[in-house]
């Protein structure tokens, strides 16, 4: 069979729509925008998404003269036109395009009906504080998770 790309998602399949958008059982109303098909495939395997994808097929980068025309966003206008998605999750590395990308996704949505998030930065599972790069950390710290409100004395 010949491989294309998925009608709604944007992703690498031998048909017209991905087992994934094909899957009943999805959530249809939380869209995930990944760069590429492996960050699919991972989040898959974290089974972390029961919802379904956007592949951008790229990201924006300046050093590899990549813009907004050579990413996928108007197949993601044409995408969320009529769709039921009330959630978009951007989900982009944390690297300077990444970042790039995501902040010209949220723009792009911004005034949309939609509840837009990004992925959280942080510090990977088992790593010991001495270990992790101050960037990572100082996000770690600004992300951070409230366990309990304090009580004003």
């Amino acid at each position: 069979k010949q491989v294309g790309n998925c009608r709604l998602c944007n992703t690498f399949c031998e048909g017209d729509t991905c087992a994934i958008c094909a899957d009943e059982g999805r959530d249809p109303t939380r869209l995930m925008i990944v760069q590429m098909p492996a960050d699919v495939a991972s989040m898959e395997a974290a089974r972390c998404h029961d919802g379904l994808y956007f592949v951008l097929m790229g990201q924006v980068s300046a050093a590899q003269e990549v813009d907004l025309h050579q990413i996928a966003l108007e197949k993601l206008a044409d995408r969320l036109s009529g769709s039921p998605v009330a959630e978009i999750i951007i989900a982009t590395s944390f690297t300077a395009e990444g970042d790039a990308t995501a902040y010209i996704l949220s723009e792009l949505l911004k005034g949309q009906p939609y509840k837009v998030s990004r992925l959280a930065r942080g510090m990977p599972v088992g790593s010991e504080l001495e270990y992790v790069d101050a960037g990572t950390l100082a996000q770690a710290v600004y992300e951070r998770q409230m366990l309990q409100e304090g009580k004003t004395p």
